[in-house]
């Protein structure tokens, strides 16, 4: 049986005390909100489920679809190391962190509920091919409102360390501008707030290199500690940390575990828009994969050859859409990435 996971083993290794390589052979701590029980592994043994990507159908590899997160994954500590220090490239970025951010979206053995959530009224059967089919989909429609989103880095200080959970993520609210969106915790000290956006300039040109614009603050001293519980509370059933005095913190018995927010309740496109931009993603790696300041960078065209110097997921091409304009804009150097209302472009197709 294969061990899939839908946590990166090196993401959760983040979390853990020691800073031995492999990550995935670090102990963290681990509590299970069904039983209350605590207790410490290693990363490589959490955040994983046998067969969670296995493919029934024999004409494919059993394996294809877990290759697709696991070919991100060798770059991730070091882009989120990248990140934290304020030294991500547009490459790493949008190669790297973006299908990880998205991938906490469509990962999980949640999405499988979520997804025959969506379809159950329509009186369709659902099997693990249909749903593991789906989180490529999705995945291929998320990876340009993730890009688009506003991407903030917070620092916390005070008391203990952030935790994270089995989502990898919680949904927030900030105050007072009422903003909504996704808390990723990215180490013992750092979180990501990634905040929908449907206008935003993403990169920026420095010293002749693509880079993303990314924002940094600090926390208010033990602010985080609200996060942690947040986190705890949108687990699943799984939450980690350094040790198990920490995860005992925040670890409470709870037999029914919130359901996990659709990407629309987080604030990101659904519908027809979300199908009408769908390449998003892939056309601003096209222009990312070229050199900056030159006009091929600016055309926004899907340029396969482009998009395959680095990390992609399959290209699944919809055969009953009309061909929609880029949601891509040069600002100066930059680009900017500005989701319009495609209704217009249906009523002329239909």
């Amino acid at each position: 049986m294969a061990l899939q996971h839908y946590l990166p083993a090196t993401y959760l290794a983040r979390f853990s005390l020691e800073t031995t390589y492999p990550g995935r052979n670090r102990k963290l701590s681990a509590g299970n909100k069904r039983n209350g029980l605590v207790f410490t592994t290693t990363a490589a043994k959490l955040g994983c489920i046998n067969n969670l990507y296995t493919n029934s159908d024999q004409s494919k590899s059993e394996l294809s679809i877990d290759e697709i997160w696991s070919a991100y994954e060798g770059k991730l500590s070091k882009s989120i190391d990248d990140l934290i220090n304020g030294t991500i490239d547009a490459d790493s970025w949008s190669r790297v962190l973006v299908p990880f951010v998205t991938c906490l979206l469509i990962r999980g053995p949640d999405f499988t509920q979520r997804f025959e959530n969506r379809i159950k009224n329509f009186g369709f059967d659902i099997d693990q091919d249909n749903a593991n089919r789906a989180r490529l989909m999705e995945l291929q429609r998320l990876l340009g409102p993730i890009a688009a989103a506003k991407w903030m880095v917070f620092e916390a200080s005070g008391d203990g360390q952030i935790i994270t959970n089995d989502l990898g993520y919680a949904p927030f609210v900030g105050a007072p501008t009422g903003e909504i969106g996704m808390a990723v915790p990215l180490s013992h000290h750092h979180v990501l707030a990634v905040i929908p956006s449907t206008d935003r300039l993403v990169v920026t040109v420095s010293n002749y290199e693509w880079k993303p614009i990314i924002d940094y603050e600090k926390l208010e001293p033990n602010n985080h500690l609200n996060l942690n519980k947040t986190l705890a509370m949108n687990a699943q059933q799984f939450i980690f940390g350094p040790n198990e005095d920490t995860v005992r913190n925040f670890i409470f018995k709870m037999e029914k575990s919130p359901k996990p927010p659709e990407p629309i309740q987080l604030g990101f496109l659904s519908g027809r828009d979300l199908r009408a931009h769908e390449f998003t993603w892939h056309k601003l790696v096209s222009a990312l994969a070229k050199m900056p300041r030159t006009e091929k960078a600016y055309e926004f065209d899907l340029d396969l050859k482009a998009i395959s110097n680095g990390w992609y997921p399959p290209l699944i091409f919809p055969s009953n859409l009309p061909e929609f304009p880029p949601a891509l804009i040069r600002e100066g150097d930059g680009i900017r990435i500005t989701f319009y209302d495609s209704e217009i472009y249906y009523i002329e197709y239909e």
